[in-house]
């Protein structure tokens, strides 16, 4: 009894089983996300799901189906079908064959399909089905980075630049050259080795320093560094740049190396080139300033020239006007005289002529006697100006000694007191000279302090740094009158602002043969300070 009930219901559980999975097959079918078909061996679609519809642009499978009836009429390339038709007849399955369709609207879509061959129990192909997705962004994107590539490539391989990637203890891993050239081993001899391993040390620790820099910092530029190449000895520059972020461990750095050669060559010519050009500036400079020195020194001394024209001028114009007085005076008393005893020889008898004339004469005689007095001071005033002849060491206390000597009656007369320094030092000059200086200063000393207890005084100030030799000749009188010090050692004024006066005239001109300066000044008394120099001539 059990068997006949049993055997009712197994048929029918396989049938609802099937049916169930006939169900869900369809399901999956209409509802998959990838669009799935069934096409005959001859290429006639036989059904193919809704997202298949869709992604070709059809409004339902059985719109695609009643305008499409054979599959390699939507294959941009229609043999791309028979293609993948030998591939899945030869291989049963096939899988990620890529093949660009036509949508409905004709657009373009790229699809991956994956299909296989379905067969009947002889092994002939009864129909192949299989899936397909949507690549075409993929193939959008691949094509953009193909370009981008291409782009890259194009301009990596425009470069002169040599391109290598290491890591941070300086390993080459890739590289780039546009000519084999620039580099300093083959390939095989650098690849996978480090920096320091295939280069001289001086380079190394340059691109060494520059790689750690880029790894801490992300970037170095400028590093310049020098090999000994096959061509010569040639200079690079370099610059890194890092991979991503930099400070990780196994960060990896792109290094660009630039021949810089020509440019250093160049930098090096122009340096010669500079220093060259600052020698030649240096030497016309020096002999620009040779030529200013010598013209400097021309223009002062014709300026000295010129001043001592002026003061010469105003000397023969002074010398002039003083000779015409002090000549004309005593020529005009001797012209009188002889008009006189003219006048008298007819008036008086020959006994009262002889006594009158012979006063007359005496006069005259005494007036004759002043005027060659005077010529011969003139004449001193222009020896005075005169280059010495000859030059000696004079010991200045010895003409001291003697020019007090000499005027030894006046100082008594005028009850003055003399005090000469000890030592008085050496001067190498002209005798005369020295003589005629302090002779003159002293006698106007003597001559010119209103004291009544006359003091002269005569003392070495001591020697100057450059070799001047320097004296102070002064008295205790009132001093000079103010308004006579600037022209008192203009020839024929004294000190006394009388015209005649000589001595002080003498006494500038010598002390400036000397290469000297006087001057006067008031102190508690006259004071004549001056400086002589050695003679430079023997």
């Amino acid at each position: 009894m059990g068997k006949p009930d049993r055997e009712p219901a197994e048929p029918k559980r396989a049938d609802e089983e099937w049916k169930r999975a006939e169900e869900d097959s369809s399901s999956i079918f209409k509802n998959a996300v990838a669009g799935i078909f069934r096409t005959t061996p001859e290429g006639r679609i036989i059904t193919l799901n809704p997202a298949l519809a869709d992604l070709l642009g059809y409004e339902s499978p059985e719109d695609a189906i009643s305008r499409v009836d054979q599959l390699s009429l939507i294959y941009v390339e229609p043999a791309r079908r028979d293609e993948l038709k030998e591939m899945v007849e030869e291989r049963g399955v096939v899988q990620g064959v890529e093949a660009e369709m036509y949508r409905k609207d004709g657009s373009t879509v790229w699809v991956s399909l994956n299909t296989r061959a379905v067969r009947d129990e002889s092994g002939a192909v009864r129909h192949y089905e299989g899936a397909l997705v949507d690549i075409t962004e993929r193939k959008r994107v691949e094509e953009e980075l193909r370009r981008a590539k291409e782009q890259l490539d194009a301009t990596i391989d425009a470069l002169p630049d040599l391109m290598f990637e290491v890591d941070r203890e300086g390993r080459i891993y890739e590289y780039r050259a546009p000519r084999t050239g620039l580099l300093y081993a083959p390939p095989e001899r650098f690849i996978g080795r480090t920096v320091s391993e295939v280069l001289p040390e001086d380079a190394a620790r340059i691109i060494m320093d520059a790689v750690y820099e880029a790894a801490r910092t992300g970037r170095h530029k400028g590093a310049v560094y020098s090999l000994d190449m096959p061509s010569g000895k040639g200079w690079f520059e370099l610059s890194i740049a890092t991979k991503g972020e930099p400070g990780r461990p196994d960060a990896h750095m792109i290094a660009l190396v630039r021949d810089v050669t020509e440019r250093k060559r160049a930098e090096e010519e122009l340096h010669r080139y500079r220093e060259n050009l600052e020698e030649l500036v240096g030497v016309r400079t020096a002999e620009l300033e040779k030529l200013n020195a010598r013209l400097r020194a021309e223009i002062a001394e014709r300026e000295l020239i010129e001043r001592e024209l002026i003061r010469v001028n105003e000397e023969l114009e002074s010398y002039a006007r003083t000779v015409s007085h002090e000549l004309r005076t005593p020529l005009a008393g001797i012209y009188l005289a002889l008009e006189y005893l003219e006048r008298l020889s007819r008036q008086v008898s020959a006994e009262s002529f002889n006594e009158e004339a012979k006063a007359i004469v005496e006069k005259a005689k005494s007036t004759v006697e002043r005027a060659e007095v005077q010529v011969e001071r003139l004449l001193e005033l222009a020896r005075a100006g005169q280059v010495p002849a000859a030059v000696c060491d004079v010991e200045v206390s010895s003409v001291v000694t003697g020019i007090l000597s000499d005027v030894e009656e006046q100082v008594l007369r005028r009850g003055a007191t003399v005090r000469v320094d000890d030592e008085l030092g050496r001067i190498r000059a002209n005798p005369t000279h020295i003589h005629q200086v302090f002779s003159n200063l002293i006698v106007n000393a003597v001559r010119h302090c209103d004291s009544r207890e006359p003091l002269i005084e005569i003392s070495s100030l001591g020697d100057e740094p450059r070799g001047g030799h320097r004296y102070l000749v002064r008295d205790n009188g009132s001093g000079i009158a103010p308004e006579l010090i600037e022209g008192l050692f203009s020839p024929f004024v004294n000190a006394a602002g009388e015209a005649s006066g000589t001595g002080l005239a003498i006494a500038d001109k010598i002390v400036r043969i000397y290469g000297g300066s006087i001057r006067a000044y008031n102190d508690n008394g006259a004071c004549f300070e001056f400086v002589l120099q050695d003679y430079p001539r023997l």
